[in-house]
């Protein structure tokens, strides 16, 4: 149980890493966009979150690093399997990505790289959730997805720009914070019943 502990304190701070930055990020261009439109309300919201992100990265990576002097976390082949999975799909998302944003600039639409590039993400979490056995990845598939086909449409109907990639970062955002959010209630629960275990 210690070891599995330790696996999963160091994917959940790993994944808080990543889901601190691209919800920074995300929010960073919403309010880059808005220009104080909104008064920094959505920054202060979201300031809050990633920091409780980053306490909780902290946390869930110093526990992991007491387990890991006693107990080294060995993954099994299924789980290197994964991992290796994982990889891939981020790569082949990262290379559409920059295929996308090249042939949008090429015919002149690069406006649509917003919403084009949240429907990548969007898509790139159905695979994820069937490799990982994950029906939450699919809800946050449908989400990033349904955000980025309105923003495509407001783009259709010639809403201003800035708005529109406010709205679908923000929207994106939002599916990021759910995760990080998911994470630390994993990690919490993974550390909640190895104590159990351990005083029982």
């Amino acid at each position: 149980m210690t070891i599995n502990l330790k696996t999963t304190l160091d994917s959940m701070a790993g994944g808080l890493f990543l889901m601190s930055i691209f919800t920074a990020g995300l929010i960073a261009l919403a309010e880059y966009n808005l220009n104080g439109r909104d008064y920094a309300a959505l920054g202060i919201v979201f300031v809050v979150i990633v920091s409780v992100f980053i306490s909780y990265y902290l946390k869930f990576s110093n526990a992991a690093k007491t387990l890991a002097s006693d107990f080294p976390g060995v993954k099994s082949a299924d789980e290197k399997k994964k991992d290796k999975w994982f990889m891939i799909i981020g790569a082949l998302e990262g290379l559409a990505i920059f295929l996308t944003a090249n042939v949008l600039i090429n015919i002149k639409l690069f406006n649509y790289f917003v919403p084009a590039m949240a429907l990548i993400v969007g898509l790139h979490f159905f695979p994820l959730g069937y490799i990982f056995k994950r029906s939450f990845d699919y809800f946050m598939g449908i989400w990033t997805c349904v955000v980025a086909f309105t923003g495509m449409i407001l783009i259709k109907q010639h809403l201003a720009g800035f708005e529109v990639i406010a709205l679908v970062s923000t929207g994106c955002a939002i599916a990021t914070s759910l995760y990080g959010i998911r994470m630390i209630a994993q990690g919490r629960n993974a550390m909640q019943q190895s104590s159990l275990l351990i005083n029982s």
